[in-house]
């Protein structure tokens, strides 16, 4: 049997066990029904990124300030932009955007990347990168010696979306 169907009128109370007490509509009575299990985050196979991050003692609450600290645009990124966008509409435009450096992206990681990588899901390369750049700013704060790419997401192509 693949599961069942039950029809709830109210619920009356939630268990610290999982189990959850439902009233039935007519008779009253009190029915008790478990929820499914659920894989658990012990049960989930860990990442090379979930393994460095504790290897180095670094927190993911960190990461993700470090990341908003390097990603954030900046005035002269703002302008980088400003002459790229004026540049466009020029009629000698590819001329103008060759001196120009990259500007930042403004977008930090997030709780829901980091939440990815632990578990190994494949990820952008614009993502895996700016988690790069947020573990290197890390390591470098503790003195420790910046990793590569390839050692943070070994057996990912850098843009496996």
């Amino acid at each position: 049997m693949a599961g069942f169907f039950l029809v709830v009128v109210a619920l009356t109370s939630i268990r610290s066990d999982g189990e959850v007490a439902l009233k039935s509509g007519s008779s009253k009575k009190l029915v008790v029904a478990s929820a499914p299990p659920r894989a658990s985050k012990v049960n989930q196979m860990s990442s090379a990124f979930e393994g460095l991050l504790k290897a180095k003692s670094i927190d993911p609450r960190r990461l993700i300030a470090a990341s908003q600290k390097i990603e954030k645009l900046r005035p002269e990124d703002r302008a980088i932009r400003l002459t790229k966008r004026l540049a466009r509409k020029s009629e000698d435009g590819a001329k103008k955007k060759e001196g120009l450096k990259k500007a930042r992206s403004g977008r930090p990681i997030t709780q829901r990347s980091i939440a990815a990588a632990m578990t190994g899901k494949p990820l952008s390369g614009p993502i895996k990168t700016r988690m790069l750049r947020a573990v290197n700013h890390i390591l470098e704060q503790k003195k420790q010696e910046q990793i590569a790419l390839k050692v943070l997401f070994p057996g990912q192509p850098k843009n496996a979306s």
